[in-house]
């Protein structure tokens, strides 16, 4: 070691200016690869991506958890959909007796509170009414047509997925004020989804199976 540093002293002393070159070349190198790396370190590896579950990037797409909500609002969606994609606009807007909901009401409350419930309680984004009202404002004067409310309807769906895509798994326990329950967690939130979704949609098939089938007339002639 130490005859190889008398050598270099050596070189350094007979040609300065060539060895001058070659250490500054050297330090320039060095420098500006440790540049280099420093802002590719910060900009890639330590900035978070813009995106809230990078597993989706590898093929993955809902945790357990998710995955047991999507497929639970989905276990009714094509029941839902059979039972309405019929139906003529009378149909769709008939009342059953003692002021029940209309099919198209309860096509209309299902996605809304599917998408404003999350948008308000988990994503802090205001409510949304595409349809100018919330359905319980609605005057029962004008109603949107079957093939709206079915966009509708299919619109918050694909939204929903999307949401539950990006939910990672301990997501689901964080805890959430409702003006209603107090503290509730984020799965508590979604199963409030869940079950408006069985409860209505449990409604529109109850409808056009029993009470339409025996309303006959009277339904298409209002």
């Amino acid at each position: 070691m130490l005859v190889d540093l008398l050598h270099v002293s050596r070189n350094i002393r007979r040609s300065p200016a060539s060895s001058g070159a070659a250490i500054l070349t050297l330090t320039l190198t060095l420098g500006a690869g440790a540049s280099i790396f420093a802002v590719v370190d910060a900009a890639i590896v330590l900035t978070p991506p813009p995106f809230t579950n990078p597993d989706n990037l590898l093929g993955r797409t809902m945790g357990p958890q998710a995955r047991t909500i999507w497929d639970s609002l989905e276990f009714r969606t094509p029941a839902i959909l059979r039972a309405t994609e019929s139906l003529s606009e009378a149909e769709l807007r008939w009342q059953p007796p003692n002021a029940g909901n209309s099919i198209a009401w309860l096509l209309w409350h299902i996605p809304e509170v599917e998408d404003n419930w999350v948008r308000d309680k988990l994503l802090n984004l205001p409510k949304r009414y595409p349809f100018g009202v919330s359905v319980k404002a609605h005057s029962h004067g004008e109603w949107p047509s079957k093939n709206a409310l079915l966009s509708y309807f299919r619109e918050v769906r694909a939204l929903t997925k999307d949401r539950l895509e990006q939910t990672r798994e301990e997501e689901f326990d964080r805890m959430i004020a409702d003006e209603h329950f107090g503290s509730i967690t984020v799965r508590q939130a979604w199963g409030g989804v869940l079950t408006s979704c069985a409860w209505h949609g449990g409604q529109i098939i109850f409808i056009v199976n029993r009470l339409l089938a025996k309303a006959g007339a009277s339904v298409t002639s209002s």
